[in-house]
């Protein structure tokens, strides 16, 4: 038998499973019926793995391959298991390692155990060590009696977990999970907890829910033990490449008793909130390919009291004491000549019944003609229109108008050493009243 490099079998898939194959380079061969021995410089591929090893040997019928010291495994360029032994069943899909060593290159993460069982990408550690820093002196790792680990799915759960900083112990765990990757994932969040002396033992415990890449969902149901419970919900979302939002709603159930010993007005406090941004809406709602940006960015909160943002927090001393909150909502599209934008605010005023008296800005409309020129460039001239609509259901209302035209005229002077320069600033208001008064008339009248 030749001791050169050559390929010792090929065989067809009809005898593994569909398209897949085994090659076997060695530069020593023994058969014996379908078993098949090599030894020195054993190189084997199968389902783009690339295996090499000192010796090995491959049963025909079984569709079992079992490769004996240093052996080395390399899938896709994409990771490496190293060991003095590696069984691979081509027939059940399964493999076995021992010891086994594994390090996936794109997110650095490596774990060594004394023994690992493997089917497709879902792996059985026994004894072992994991960490995603440097293998040869990591600053930190985590040892662990058993664990499993889904390569699909870039899933860790270890049993008997010991966190080392180096070679100190810092902490230990019965059982610990964690994702290897940045995905997103469905799941507990860390807790958020406190005490206070007025509302007892504060708990909250996110539960997060991922499983879309455009959108995402956090519960957040929360205890105070002196002072009652609540549940809140936040919707993050991606609509397009160019916006973004979030939808929070909830609410909190005071105890009759803190209600009364802090003379609430209100023993349940819901609300809503809905922030949103689209950078880019003319082009993408309306097919409208116009000239220059375009934007939406929306801030609206509307709730029955101060205190649904208080309980949204576990910070006492964050708490708000305002009696005013303020919605708005900006439109505009700014082009290299002029600025269109309109604008909207709406106050919520929480020391009132009622906000039929209080007064909105709905809404505020702008144009803007960015400076200009005249007369050889020696006259700039600019343009701002600005119309706010102060609005109630009851009482007076108004609508105000403003226009500024700011004028320059300026001459260069003994061949521009010095500028001459006239200004002057026009400007004109009007505002007309409307709506009806106490006694229910109706006027109108401008000023």
């Amino acid at each position: 038998m030749p001791k050169t490099l050559f390929i010792l079998f090929f065989l067809c898939s009809s005898f593994l499973y569909a398209d897949k194959k085994v090659e076997v380079f060695s530069k020593n061969i023994d058969t014996n019926g379908s078993i098949i021995h090599a030894r020195n410089n054993v190189v084997v591929l199968y389902d783009d793995m690339y295996i090499s090893a000192n010796s090995a040997t491959f049963d025909k019928d079984a569709g079992i391959i079992e490769l004996f010291g240093k052996v080395s495994v390399l899938k896709n360029a994409e990771y490496y298991s190293m060991g003095e032994y590696f069984m691979l069943n081509t027939k059940e899909k399964t493999k076995e390692f021992r010891p086994f060593f594994f390090q996936e290159h794109d997110d650095d993460l490596w774990l060594s155990s004394r023994e690992a069982k493997a089917k497709e990408k879902k792996y059985e550690l026994y004894s072992g060590v994991v960490s995603s820093c440097n293998a040869q002196d990591p600053d930190w790792t985590i040892q662990f009696s058993s664990g499993y680990y889904d390569s699909e799915n870039q899933w860790m759960q270890l049993y008997n977990a010991r966190l080392y900083a180096g070679d100190i112990p810092v902490m230990y765990l019965p059982y610990f999970a964690y994702p290897t990757d940045t995905t997103r994932r469905t799941g507990l969040l860390i807790p958020r907890y406190g005490i206070s002396e007025d509302e007892g033992l504060i708990y909250e415990q996110p539960i997060y829910i991922a499983e879309s890449a455009n959108w995402d969902v956090e519960i957040l149901p929360q205890l105070r033990t002196k002072r009652g419970y609540g549940l809140y919900s936040k919707i993050r979302f991606v609509d397009s490449k160019k916006s973004k939002g979030s939808i929070t709603f909830g609410g909190f159930q005071e105890k009759e008793a803190y209600q009364k010993k802090f003379n609430l007005k209100n023993d349940k406090h819901y609300g809503i909130e809905f922030d949103y941004e689209h950078r880019g809406f003319l082009k993408t709602w309306l097919d409208w390919d116009v000239q220059g940006k375009s934007g939406i960015f929306s801030d609206i909160t509307l709730l029955n009291d101060v205190e649904y943002l208080n309980v949204k927090k576990n910070d006492t001393l964050a708490y708000a004491t305002t009696s005013q909150v303020t919605s708005k909502v900006n439109v505009f599209l700014n082009q290299n000549e002029d600025y269109y934008g309109s604008y909207a605010k709406y106050f919520i005023d929480l020391s009132v019944n009622n906000n039929s008296e209080t007064i909105q800005n709905l809404p505020t409309l702008q144009y803007h003609h960015y400076i200009n020129t005249l007369l050889e460039e020696h006259f700039f001239y600019s343009f701002d229109y600005r119309g706010d609509n102060f609005y109630r259901p009851e009482g007076k209302s108004a609508f105000q108008n403003e226009l500024r035209i700011p004028l320059s005229l300026q001459f260069p002077l003994f061949d521009e050493f010095l500028t001459l320069s006239v200004r002057e600033n026009l400007y004109t208001s009007q505002i007309n009243f409307y709506g009806k008064d106490k006694d229910l008339s109706n006027f109108e009248y401008s000023s």
